[in-house]
Order: C-alpha cells, then sequence, then structure tokens
C-alpha cells in the first residue's frame, strides 16, 4: 500500500468529483436555517393562543380572528419554507441541480421577508439579525462558481 494520501480514492469515483466548500456550506446553512424555522412552527403552533393574546394585549384595537389568521400565517410559512430548506440541504449532496434552486428560492425569501419586516418593525432582534446572516450565506454559496460547476449539466433534450 502507498504512503500516498493522493493515490488513495477514499470511495470516489472519477465521475463524481468531491463537495466543494461552497455546497458543503449551503448544506450546513440549509440544514440550519430549516431547523430554526421547523422549531420556531412547532413552537408558534403549541404556543398560538399566548401569541394571540399577547398581541392582542399590546394591539387591543385588532380582532381576535384577525390576528390569529396572522399567527397562523406566519406559522404554516415558517413550517413550508423550513421544509424547502431541509429538502434542498438534503438532495444539493446528491447533486440534484433543482435543490440548489429550491435552496437559493428559500433563502432569497425568507431573507427578504426578514428585512422587510425588520424595516417595518422598526427594529433589528438578535433572531432577526441571525436569519438574514444564514440567507446571505445560503444565498451567497449556492450563487458560488464552485457550487456551479460541482452540479452536473443539464440534459440536452434530442430534437
Amino acid at each position: 500500500m502507498s504512503a500516498d494520501p493522493s493515490s488513495r480514492s477514499a470511495g470516489r469515483s472519477p465521475d463524481r468529483p468531491s463537495m466543494p466548500v461552497s455546497v458543503k456550506v449551503a448544506v450546513g446553512v440549509l440544514a440550519a436555517l430549516a431547523l430554526l424555522l421547523l422549531f420556531s412552527g412547532v413552537v408558534s403552533l403549541a404556543l398560538r393562543d399566548s401569541i394571540v393574546d399577547g398581541f392582542l394585549e399590546a394591539q387591543p384595537d385588532l380582532e381576535r380572528a384577525e390576528v390569529d389568521q396572522f399567527v397562523l400565517i406566519g406559522l404554516v410559512r415558517d413550517i413550508a419554507v423550513g421544509l424547502l430548506c431541509a429538502a434542498a440541504a438534503l438532495f444539493l449532496p446528491q447533486r440534484r441541480r433543482w435543490a440548489r434552486w429550491a435552496g437559493l428560492l428559500g433563502a432569497l425569501f425568507l431573507g427578504a421577508l426578514t428585512v422587510v419586516s425588520m424595516v417595518t418593525a422598526g427594529g433589528l432582534s438578535p433572531f432577526t439579525l441571525l436569519l438574514v446572516v444564514l440567507c446571505a450565506a445560503a444565498a451567497t454559496s449556492l450563487l458560488a462558481r464552485t457550487t456551479t460547476e460541482w452540479l452536473p449539466p443539464v440534459a440536452r433534450r434530442p430534437g
């Protein structure tokens, strides 16, 4: 056996290049976003009545049904984007091109929504700052040239 580490294949085939750092970062960040969003969705579901009561205490002129609908929409949004990010994190290492676009869509949507909510709320919390940083890291990694080159080329249809 050769002492040269480059001579060992480590289970890699020539048609399956090693995963670049940009893809590893994207997978990790997408997984973190998925965990945060799914956890937030589950907690919001469990504490839905308390959250609605808190909104109503802060703004008593609002209708309960209106606030409940707002909270429910946020909960569904968090779970949907969390599942999208989770799917992207799971399938990007399998070199699925759609996973790159799904992750990019989830990260850009969540990042834009978070920035808009920060501006309209007039404040910045540590959680929203974390979301913006993670979304920027995911989008940057997914748009990196090394990520694009690592994914298989688009199959051309004959004809």
